[in-house]
């Protein structure tokens, strides 16, 4: 196996992935343009709580067409390759606003431990989905709507903290529930 690992979130001071990085990324582009599956340990934390850092992730080779939100892609960027959540795919694109040539989408991808989403992605540069994260001893299927189910319940939560924080009026209602 080779030393280099890709980059999952987003650096600061550098656009550029580094030679080791490079060379990483056209050995793991090769073994799925031929057909396997790479497995290799993701570093970040931008994937959190489904990927952590320092786990192993398999990878396979994805027609961009069979993508569907909710998919953990890997796809190739200025700072290498990324592996991070579909949380939308937008239609009628142009290729000068970031869409492909034929379909004219563009993939809206997001790391579930960020809050702002990544620039779109244009199918192309879609390279594989990740199939399975290895846990230590065991490897588990990375579930589709986990991610985003847990930011949904982030942000309920987030809102009913500012509301509390804000605090309510003897007679106001919070979501329903009277407060004392």
């Amino acid at each position: 196996m080779i030393p280099a690992k890709p980059r999952e979130e987003l650096t600061t001071g550098t656009s550029a992935a580094s030679p080791r990085e490079t060379v990483f990324s056209e050995v793991v582009l090769d073994v799925l343009r031929r057909g396997y599956s790479a497995r290799f340990r993701a570093t970040g934390r931008s994937m959190l709580p489904a990927i952590r850092d320092g786990e192993t992730i398999t990878v396979e080779a994805v027609d961009a067409s069979a993508v569907r939100a909710g998919d953990v892609v890997l796809y190739r960027s200025s700072r290498g390759l990324i592996a991070h959540r579909v949380i939308r795919i937008e239609t009628g694109y142009s290729e000068s606003q970031g869409g492909s040539k034929a379909g004219g989408c563009r993939f809206i991808l997001r790391g579930d431990a960020s809050l702002t989403p990544e620039p779109p992605v244009k199918p192309e540069s879609v390279v594989g989905r990740v199939v399975a994260v290895g846990r230590t001893w065991r490897s588990a299927a990375v579930p589709r709507r986990y991610g985003m189910a847990v930011r949904r319940l982030g942000e309920l939560v987030s809102r009913w903290m500012k509301k509390f924080r804000r605090g309510f009026g003897s007679n106001e209602k919070a979501d329903g529930f009277d407060l004392p």
